[in-house]
């Protein structure tokens, strides 16, 4: 069961800089997923005036159709439980990614079984690599929830937010000292750009095996999924004939 108002819930399980930087005036967010206007105008209110807020339905029908898509860049996107509905969740956090400026928040069930006929994914923390498109992993942290059991909150921060704001992530080395791709260097000398060049290869390899590694851990999940289904399934079934 789903509550009434997701966005209000996300909103009030934010770490302290995320919280603190949804209240600057005058920012464009953008709810997608499970969420009506209910939910849009929960989080209108709960922002200061100014703050421009819309949403984007969206129905396990709706996977794959061009209206559940996000139309424009906005400042913050804010997912909500509908990642399950693609069979290949991270290529839609992707091109999310691409019309977000500074953050992109989601939330998913966490480790869900088993899944509702509608979903085809399960999320676990390493769903979600540490580096996604330029983006850093700043948030994975699993959430209880009265009703819909354990979530799931993920954040995704820019490089530019994380310029901006001095986010601590930048220095507790979770994004490995690399920013936009390149691990800055305090000294000089001709070998710098070599230097950088080289941490640029190493960074882009390491991200495409955090995704792989990603990917595979969500083709296990289904994997153990369906072969659990089908031991239930011959179960019943030799039950069926030893009853005849």
């Amino acid at each position: 069961m789903i509550q009434q108002s997701w966005g209000r819930w996300v909103l009030s399980h934010l770490p302290p800089l995320e919280a603190r930087y949804l209240r600057t005036p005058g920012l464009q967010i953008l709810l997608w997923g499970i969420v009506d206007a209910k939910d849009v105008d929960a989080v209108r209110r709960s922002l200061p005036d100014g703050t421009w807020v819309a949403g984007v339905r969206v129905r396990p029908e709706d996977a794959g159709r061009y209206h559940s898509e996000i139309p424009f860049a906005v400042d913050v996107v804010i997912a909500i439980h509908a990642l399950a509905y693609w069979p290949y969740p991270l290529l839609k956090v992707e091109k999310h990614l691409s019309y977000c400026r500074d953050l992109y928040i989601t939330v998913v069930p966490h480790n869900e079984y088993p899944l509702q006929a509608s979903r085809y994914a399960q999320f676990r923390r390493e769903s979600f690599p540490q580096q996604l498109e330029g983006f850093t992993r700043v948030c994975a942290q699993v959430l209880p929830h009265p009703v819909a059991g354990d979530q799931l909150l993920v954040i995704y921060a820019s490089s530019d937010y994380l310029r901006r704001l001095g986010h601590p992530m930048e220095s507790t080395g979770e994004s490995d000292g690399v920013e936009g791709g390149v691990r800055h260097s305090k000294e000089g000398g001709s070998g710098d750009s070599d230097r950088e060049e080289l941490w640029v290869q190493v960074h882009r390899e390491r991200r495409r095996a955090e995704y792989y590694r990603a990917r595979l851990a969500q083709v296990e999940t289904a994997f153990r999924a369906y072969r659990e289904d089908r031991e239930g399934y011959i179960a019943a079934l030799r039950a069926e004939v030893q009853r005849l």
